[in-house]
């Protein structure tokens, strides 16, 4: 028998040993190659070592993507990078290089999606002049529709459809309000923004006379002739306050400042629907959400500030008692996100579903997911999709990315030029301002500065849907307008965020 001999029996065993080497390597390189294809990990110079992931896209895209100096691919891709951190460059021919640091985690994914690529030579046209600088300048959310009022006729709007870049002129048309929609005033009047309807096509304004009487005026772009006085048709008294319900132009919020109270109506049911009582200053969003500062309740010297969600008011925190409260809500990824602050106190808490903790441990204070420092902070907002949320007094900012977890404290060198008294957002990832006559962008981090066009600082820059045109108002020089004796004015202008190639 086999086994009863020595040699034989030594063979066996020696092909067991390599039948099992040969297996475990072959589980060895299978365990390789799943790890290195699920991107987690890989071998290096015998190692294994940690990978992440990266999707790097731009606008406009097919730009080319350095890392460290080494050119890896276009954008609109996803790099499987070793764990580390690295020097991104974005360059596309014509425009301006992108750059800043990155650093990815092993086995996370990192998205680089939003680069703004600016081109290297600006081309810049003149689409009107005016006398003057207009009072008043109105961009709907969809940002396709312009609202220019003309200089010295407060009822006369010029208004530009951006959709079609090569036709602005040509289809501008003139938006009257009828006559009698305004309370006919005895002394200095103007016209104020409070917001657009979400429908893009209604615009609430203040009209403020007479030095501190003011009434709201319903505009319809559309169909002027349908625009409506709000205090009249909706019998406000004047120490009330109009805004948008959820964004639609026939329902409201309306808070009476003389007694605190905060009510809803509606263009078909003026009749005052009592909300909350004691309100300060409050920020909606949708129905009734709402988060807002209040004097119940709140220590000497303090205001507590409440979110109310689900027909319930939940306390989250007391601040220092000040002229101005700081307070903005939204929603990203699924949750609610409230931005609470004093101006006096030189922070802002930012909270994740606070009403959620307090429903889970009534008893317990909600903790905050980041602390914004800025002192004597002036606003906070959110960008374009939530994703950040800057607090800021003039030069100085702090900024919260929430998908990320991580917070950015800077000074600017860019000096706001007056009336400016902080920056805006551009869109999602960009912060917008106007300084030396010039408009500056600069990424949410303060990377990536870039000076775009000459702007007066009066109004905010105004981009089309694509982000392809930027549109602004500068002085006009008696020279520029071609004639010896005419005057300086103001012209309305247009700037190509593409290179010739790419429109």
């Amino acid at each position: 028998m086999d086994f009863l001999d020595p040699k034989k029996h030594k063979a066996h065993e020696r092909r067991l040993l390599v039948g099992y080497m040969l297996v475990g390597i072959a589980i060895l390189l299978a365990v390789t190659v799943l790890l290195y294809l699920t991107y987690g990990f890989t071998l290096k110079q015998g190692k294994i070592v940690q990978n992440g992931l990266i999707f790097v896209s731009s606008n406009p895209g097919d730009a080319n993507v350095y890392l460290n100096g080494e050119r890896k691919d276009n954008t609109n891709t996803r790099l499987t990078m070793e764990a580390g951190t690295y020097t991104m460059r974005l360059a596309r021919e014509g425009y301006r290089d992108w750059q800043r640091g990155v650093t990815i985690a092993g086995g996370d994914v990192l998205h680089v999606d939003y680069p703004f690529l600016v081109p290297t030579r600006l081309t810049t046209d003149k689409v009107a002049d005016y006398a003057a600088a207009p009072a008043l300048n109105l961009q709907s959310p969809d940002r396709r529709w312009l609202l220019v009022q003309s200089p010295g006729k407060l009822a006369d709007f010029d208004m530009y459809d951006l959709k079609d870049p090569k036709q602005i002129a040509a289809n501008k048309t003139r938006v009257t309000l009828p006559a009698g929609l305004l309370t006919s005033a005895s002394g200095p009047e103007s016209l104020k923004l409070v917001e657009w309807s979400n429908n893009n096509v209604h615009v609430m304004l203040r009209h403020v006379y007479d030095g501190t009487k003011a009434e709201y005026i319903l505009v319809d772009r559309k169909t002027p002739a349908k625009s409506v006085n709000l205090t009249n048709e909706l019998q406000l008294a004047p120490t009330m306050e109009l805004t948008l319900q959820n964004k639609r132009y026939d329902h409201y919020f309306v808070h009476n400042t003389a007694d605190g109270s905060l009510a809803t109506n509606t263009l078909s049911e003026p009749a005052l629907k009592p909300l909350l009582k004691n309100v300060v200053a409050y920020k909606s969003y949708g129905d009734d959400t709402i988060l807002y500062a209040t004097t119940s309740e709140a220590k000497k010297g303090f205001t507590n500030i409440n979110i109310y969600l689900d027909d319930k008011a939940y306390t989250i925190r007391s601040v220092a008692k000040s002229k101005k409260y700081l307070l903005e809500l939204s929603r990203y990824s699924d949750s609610w996100y409230a931005v609470v602050g004093s101006s006096t106190e030189g922070r802002v808490y930012v909270y994740e579903n606070p009403a959620d903790s307090l429903d889970e441990r009534p008893s317990r204070v909600p903790v905050p997911v980041n602390i914004l420092k800025v002192a004597a902070a002036s606003r906070v907002s959110f960008s374009a999709n939530s994703q950040f949320v800057a607090a800021e007094n003039g030069q100085h900012f702090a900024v919260y990315d929430i998908e990320n977890d991580k917070a950015y404290t800077y000074t600017i060198d860019d000096v706001l030029d007056r009336p400016q008294t902080y920056a805006t957002w551009m869109d999602s990832s960009r912060l917008q301002l106007v300084s030396k006559g010039k408009v500056v962008i600069f990424d949410y981090d303060n990377t990536n500065r870039q000076e775009l066009v000459t702007s007066l600082p009066s109004y905010k820059p105004y981009f089309d849907s694509g982000y392809r045109y930027l549109y602004a108002f500068s002085k006009r020089s008696a020279e520029a307008a071609g004639e010896k004796n005419a005057a300086a004015g103001t012209e309305f202008t247009q700037t190509s965020m593409r290179t010739s190639a790419d429109q």
